[in-house]
């Protein structure tokens, strides 16, 4: 028999059944806690300092990120998340919009050693792929050029993302975010 490994399992035939996760969407009456072995890395997360004020965008952006898939235990009372944690600090509530889909998978078919680092992956991940203090300026620029003028109405209620807006939501001054965009302009 051939021996195959998949999602960190292994294998010894291609039919072994792996455990699918559930798919859901969030309701009503979802009830979402956050799974104990994910405290660590949310805690740790919550206490970053970000170059984005999330308050500061606007309500159709905060709405969109809030809505990410999340990946949840299921166990008979609740359903516990662990990855993405950063989402549930857009919530209107402490519970994800209406809609959110959610991928559930039950305590078999995952270990707590598997849930702690999916959670820090989750918080290191926000962290890792977060823009240079140095690019924002740039920002601006290429998604003008990237990003349908419909979406940048819809996301950022606003004609084209500008330096006002960049400036309300990092904390920049105008005048930083020119000269910073004068420095990029002569390398």
């Amino acid at each position: 028999p051939s021996r195959f490994q998949w999602q960190g399992r292994h294998f010894d035939r291609a039919f072994e059944y792996a455990g699918m996760p559930q798919l859901k969407q969030s309701t009503q009456t979802t009830k979402i806690t956050l799974h104990p072995a994910a405290l660590a890395a949310h805690t740790w997360s919550r206490e970053l300092h970000r170059w984005f004020n999330r308050s500061a965008l606007p309500e159709t952006m905060r709405k969109a990120l809030a809505q990410q898939p999340l990946q949840c235990i299921a166990t008979p009372s609740t359903l516990e998340l662990y990855a993405p944690l950063w989402t549930s600090v857009l919530w209107q509530s402490d519970q994800p919009p209406i809609g959110t889909l959610l991928v559930c998978l039950t305590p078999d078919e995952i270990s707590e050693a598997e849930i702690e680092r999916a959670a820090w992956v989750s918080v290191l991940g926000e962290v890792f792929n977060s823009l240079h203090p140095h690019g924002i300026s740039d920002l601006r620029d290429t998604l003008k050029e990237s990003m349908s003028h419909g979406l940048h109405r819809e996301l950022f209620n606003a004609k084209m993302l500008n330096d006002n807006l960049m400036c309300k939501w990092t904390g920049i001054s105008r005048a930083a975010l020119g000269e910073q965009r004068r420095r990029n302009r002569t390398q």
